[in-house]
């Protein structure tokens, strides 16, 4: 069965009645157990199926939340998901705070984050928050390379977050309490409606991050209690579908905001800054077939505010954007072709702060075409994608990808894809007074992958050799007394990505044994000014190796699982002189469920850094000792 996952249109005291109703199921049907043996089974081979194109695992590789981390993490945080994983390195500036991932050697903002086939990066700074996004009911899968059909930019990665239609459950409650003041609500519903599928879901996610730490900075290293640090997220999502003869329409809201206290470094005593996001996403999408053809159109609308002060440094500062996009695209295909013509349109109204001069409004046009060929036996299949945009009445380099796939035994696969990338400037970048330059060219760069693969019933090996090299990369360097974005950057990054995983099981046991890590250098390939000591060094806060390695247990409704984290060193000036050590941090996972009736409840408890490692991720920001999660979900059938 090949799975399709559709893209397109795709706190405290309001929940105590559903709490105590929580608490009160789990100890009655604490005797009505089933002995039902909980499995874990290989996904097949994903094709992404985008309402609006055709995208493809072809050449590339997808990384999933798959159903079994799915109940690990629920209800916490995708950063909290990535940073258990081998192939991703989350730049965490503290426990609860600014969380961006660090992928192949790329920065942040070559990453992009995609509801719904929608960006929804900031387009002052150009990345998002990972520790923004709740994993709840929805589908969250990894893209990992660039593709062009991806609104055009990014050069490492895509997260993807869709609905989940096929949730077999009407009502999910959970609750989960952990370490330094953590609390966490959620609450699921999807009524059934004949032919009308609606979700609704709300979130809060609450933590004091108040974690004791040794500070190493200071004269004797004496152990201090993390200040200031308090965070808060809630939000509400609402998806609707419906389907009628050959018509689609989809609706979508996500409602989300977020207060975050930042805590100082460890180097300072005091710390009043603190920063409020306010985002409003909506979209339409509609959809619908003649024959072999499909038309389809989403209007999709984001308002996003960030709110930032330090009344000691007294700094005071306002974000206020609304975007449209506008995605129209037709699509033919038969057994063996699939064509697409896609038009896209994206439009910025800013209202910065008074620093800053802006124009009233920033326009981005995009011509998308995609042809993808199979054979009958689906042996082999190739991918090739061009588009060509223009931004503020300038046009950008053509951007070309071709990516293909061969089955050339049986179980085993060879993947692989080529193509050049582009990101353009941000509005801070070309703007920001003072530092902001109107002058810069949009990075650009060319990459390819290619992947070893072998897929069988219990068992999964995976190898991937990867290679980009970019230039003009947007960098702010000191000019005089001041900064300023500039192009002078040129990168390099190759590596290999390893993936393994088996299972067997006997009788009412199962063992589970996954492995996953890479090994590689990210380099500047050019001085930025006469003898630059960070030439051929390695980039900061990029790990030259991670690995990971997961071992767990099933045994009839019980879930074991212990995991172990090898992070490298990694480099915190340029000229590779100081660096913060490497790491590796245990975790240990439990997990029990009770079934009666239509009702189904889980139990989760995990122990985080269960060394008590003492470790920073990024320079002066410390992270919590051993700490714990106790989670409780409920659902109903």
């Amino acid at each position: 069965m090949k799975i399709k996952i559709y893209l397109g249109f795709k706190w405290k005291e309001k929940y105590s009645f559903l709490i105590k109703l929580v608490y009160i199921s789990f100890f009655s049907f604490l005797n009505a157990q089933n002995d039902t043996v909980y499995k874990q089974y290989f996904l097949p081979e994903i094709s992404i199926i985008e309402q609006k194109w055709e995208l493809s695992s072809v050449g590339q590789e997808v990384f999933n939340l798959d159903s079994i981390k799915h109940k690990i993490f629920f209800n916490q945080r995708v950063s909290e998901w990535l940073e258990m994983e081998g192939l991703f390195y989350i730049k965490n500036y503290g426990k609860g705070q600014l969380n961006t991932i660090a992928y192949r050697g790329n920065t942040a903002n070559q990453s992009q984050v995609l509801w719904n086939g929608v960006p929804i990066q900031s387009p002052f700074n150009g990345t998002f928050d990972f520790s923004q996004i709740p994993i709840n009911s929805i589908n969250l899968s990894i893209l990992r390379g660039a593709n062009p059909a991806l609104w055009g930019a990014g050069a490492s990665s895509s997260l993807l977050i869709i609905p989940n239609w096929i949730l077999p459950y009407k009502f999910q409650f959970q609750h989960q309490i952990g370490s330094f003041g953590l609390n966490h609500q959620s609450l699921f519903l999807q009524p059934s409606i004949q032919n009308h599928k609606i979700q609704i879901q709300a979130y809060r996610m609450f933590a004091n991050n108040n974690f004791p730490y040794i500070n190493r900075e200071k004269w004797g290293s004496p152990k201090e209690i993390l200040k200031h640090a308090q965070t808060q997220n809630y939000g509400l999502q609402l998806d609707y579908k419906t389907v009628w003869k050959k018509n689609i329409i989809e609706l979508h809201l996500w409602k989300h905001q977020s207060q975050n206290q930042i805590p100082s470094v460890m180097t300072s005593d005091t710390s009043a800054q603190n920063q409020k996001d306010s985002n409003l996403r909506l979209q339409f999408f509609y959809q619908t077939f003649l024959g072999k053809i499909k038309f389809s159109s989403q209007q999709s609308y984001l308002k996003d505010e960030l709110y930032y002060e330090d009344s000691i440094a007294q700094i005071f500062s306002n974000y206020l954007s609304h975007q449209w996009f506008s995605d129209h695209y037709f699509q033919y295909s038969n057994l063996q072709n699939f064509f697409q013509l896609q038009i896209q349109n994206h439009w910025i109204f800013p209202e910065p702060n008074s620093t800053m001069v802006l124009p009233k409004i920033w326009k981005r046009y995009s011509f998308i075409g995609t042809h993808q060929f199979q054979t009958k036996n689906q042996k082999w299949k190739y991918h090739f994608t061009f588009r060509q945009e223009n931004i503020q009445n300038q046009w950008i380099i053509p951007i070309f990808n071709l990516s293909g796939n061969w089955n050339f035994i049986s179980h085993g696969y060879i993947k692989a894809s080529l193509g050049n990338t582009y990101r353009y400037p941000s509005l801070n970048d070309l703007y920001w007074q003072v530092g902001g330059n109107p002058n810069l060219k949009p990075e650009k760069g060319f990459q390819y992958e290619a992947i070893l693969g072998y897929k069988k019933s219990n068992y999964q090996l995976q190898l991937t050799y990867y290679s980009g090299k970019y230039q003009d990369l947007i960098i702010w360097l000191p000019v005089g007394s001041l900064w300023s974005a500039q192009n002078m950057n040129q990168t390099q990054s190759q590596g290999l990505e390893f993936f393994g995983k088996t299972f067997f099981h006997y009788r009412n046991h199962q063992w589970i044994l996954e492995f996953s890590g890479f090994y590689g250098h990210s380099i500047l390939k050019q001085e930025r000014f006469p003898n630059d000591e960070a030439y051929l060094k390695q980039l900061i806060y990029q790990p030259k190796y991670r690995w990971n390695a997961q071992f767990s247990w099933n045994y009839k409704n019980l879930f074991l699982q212990y995991q172990q984290i090898w992070n490298s060193y990694v480099f915190y000036t340029t000229d590779n002189s100081e660096w913060l050590p490497d790491f590796f941090i245990g975790n240990f996972v439990s997990s029990y469920q009770f079934y009666y009736k239509k009702h189904e409840i889980s139990t989760n408890l995990q122990l985080k850094n269960l060394w008590n490692l003492e470790y920073q991720v990024m320079k002066n920001r410390p992270m919590p000792g051993r700490n714990f999660l106790f989670g409780i979900q409920w659902k109903w059938k």
